[in-house]
């Protein structure tokens, strides 16, 4: 599901019935829905579940910056995924400036499905 930082409108969303199918399976038919209404993003926001080098790369060759919080044991290797080594660097050249971006998901996702008094 992709939501945008500033509105909070959902952007692009992929459900299937298919339980065996993992969340970054469908990750491209959002992300593409979501360029179709975005065309100009400046970044993608996401957990740790989209820190692989296939997505980062899949970002960044839209020119998009992806933010999605790396595992503690990841290495710089590309392995061919420049988006990947380009998500790392800035997290290591300002991790101050990078957590700020990455924040705002969970701010985004707080204010989108709060409940009740908040």
């Amino acid at each position: 599901m992709g939501i945008g930082v500033q509105y909070k409108l959902i952007s692009g969303i992929s459900i299937s019935p298919d339980h065996s199918i993992g969340e970054t399976t469908m990750f491209p038919e959002a992300f593409n829905q979501t360029l179709n209404c975005h065309p100009n993003l400046d970044g993608v926001l996401g957990d740790g579940i989209y820190a692989c080098r296939w997505i980062t790369n899949l970002v960044s060759e839209n020119n998009s910056t992806p933010h999605f919080l790396p595992r503690s044991n990841v290495t710089f290797k590309s392995k061919g995924a420049m988006g990947w080594y380009d998500m790392l660097y800035l997290l290591w050249e300002d991790p101050q400036e990078w957590l700020e971006h990455y924040h705002m998901r969970s701010l985004c996702l707080r204010r989108c499905f709060a409940f009740g008094n908040s």
